[in-house]
């Protein structure tokens, strides 16, 4: 939950990966001109449907 009300957001400069199969985790820090801060379309409501 977004702190300033923008809703979800995605890091897509910098995100986290995953591996289910061993469970770790790394942060990986993309080259190139991307968002710190991209909004996801999808509302609250949406996403509690989904899951």
């Amino acid at each position: 939950v977004s702190k300033n009300n923008k809703g979800l957001t995605l890091n897509l400069k910098a995100p986290i990966v995953i591996n289910l199969e061993d469970r770790t985790g790394r942060q990986v820090v993309a080259n190139g001109d991307l968002s710190l801060d991209q909004q996801l379309d999808h509302t609250l409501a949406t996403l509690k449907k989904s899951a």
